[in-house]
């Protein structure tokens, strides 16, 4: 069995999830980065699970000595003890420390606080007056965003909070879509007015745009909190725009962001964007807008053949390239049309089948002495 499928078939992946559940707090989630970390497991394993889960296939030295390490893991952690001192273990080592349980700690406190804002809201009927002085519980949160706003604004994006749990919408028989004509109902967004209102004022539309970003690449995000983000992110990100309430730096701070879902975003939001952010050149431009096109890139619908008549645009369309394609592949020319699905996931760089190590320089010894000779 190779390193590839030792680690990339599931094994590994599933290990690092393994450790982080071991790693978890009962009541409150933790990085996976910071769960594993606990348990001994170093980030760079996790970040080869990372790499494999989204296709991007690391060295396969890498691969074999990440194997090799959880290979020791195990082996030193349950293998060679007996089955009760196994079981326990996890329970006996001291509690996270130094940043993980900070991190730990600033979300505890965060959704305290955002779950105090709920309760007033519910009391209050929903009606503040947002030109009267802050209450307490918006205080705090203007508090808790000051002192970590990335850690705020993930805690607030949570499902339960700004976004509703699948339970939550089905109770208020709200129906989510992937299409950008669904937005958030307005009584939902009355509910959370306040807090929006302190985002804006505080100047803080930017972080929180890119937070909702943040979480649209997380793999474990459902369908529904999907569709959900996406909306709260059109509905601020259009309005904002279109309003030049965003400087150029706000708008490239948030395009950057934009530009790791491309998928994900409609492309008439990255030309709205490119359209107000002046510092950004032709070239650049047209990269993008080719970067757009080959990562929406769906799977293409055969062709009809000659012998049917034609009744779509894209039935031409696909015929006609086919046909192209046919040509030169036999014509005597070195080049060749390539099929933009191989490269879709590749970094820049790279071409398909090609090994990250040759972009290496590797030194011998024999090398060496010749240098020095």
């Amino acid at each position: 069995m190779t390193a590839t499928n030792e680690f990339g078939d599931g094994g590994g992946g599933g290990f690092v999830n393994f450790i982080n559940e071991i790693g978890q707090n009962r009541n409150i989630l933790i990085n996976m980065f910071n769960a594993v970390q606990t348990q001994g497991i170093p980030r760079w394993i996790v970040e080869v699970r990372h790499a494999i889960t989204h296709n991007h296939m690391p060295d396969l030295d890498k691969l074999r000595e990440a194997t090799k390490f959880c290979h020791q893991w195990l082996l030193r952690r349950f293998w060679q003890q007996d089955v009760g001192n196994a079981m326990n273990m996890g329970r006996s080592e001291s509690p996270p420390t130094g940043l993980v349980s900070q991190e730990i700690a600033f979300e505890s406190r965060f959704s305290k606080h955002l779950q105090q804002f709920k309760s007033w809201r519910d009391k209050n009927g929903h009606t503040v007056d947002l030109k009267k002085p802050l209450t307490w519980e918006i205080q705090q949160l203007c508090e808790d965003m000051a002192i970590q706003p990335e850690r705020f604004f993930y805690t607030l994006t949570k499902p339960g909070f700004l976004i509703l749990t699948p339970k939550q919408l089905k109770e208020a028989k709200i129906e989510t879509s992937r299409d950008d004509s669904f937005t958030i109902p307005e009584r939902v967004q009355l509910y959370w007015q306040p807090i929006l209102v302190m985002i804006f004022d505080n100047k803080m539309t930017p972080e929180f745009l890119c937070a909702i970003l943040n979480r649209l690449r997380n793999i474990d995000c459902c369908e529904k909190t999907r569709d959900q983000l996406l909306a709260i992110f059109r509905e601020i990100a259009i309005s904002y725009v279109n309003a030049n309430i965003f400087n150029e730096e706000e708008l490239t701070k948030v395009f950057d962001s934009m530009i790791l879902v491309p998928t994900m975003i409609a492309r008439s939001v990255f030309e709205l964007f490119m359209e107000k952010m002046t510092s950004l050149s032709r070239k650049r431009r047209k990269q993008i807008l080719k970067m757009l096109d080959i990562s929406n890139m769906g799977v293409e619908e055969p062709p009809t053949t000659q012998d049917e008549s034609f009744y779509t645009v894209e039935d031409i369309q696909n015929l006609l390239k086919k046909d192209r394609l046919a040509r030169t592949q036999n014509s005597s020319s070195r080049f060749e049309l390539c099929d933009p699905n191989d490269w879709k996931y590749l970094p820049f760089g790279i071409s398909p089948g090609q090994d990250v190590r040759t972009f290496s320089l590797l030194i011998t010894d024999d090398i060496l002495s010749k240098l020095n000779s």
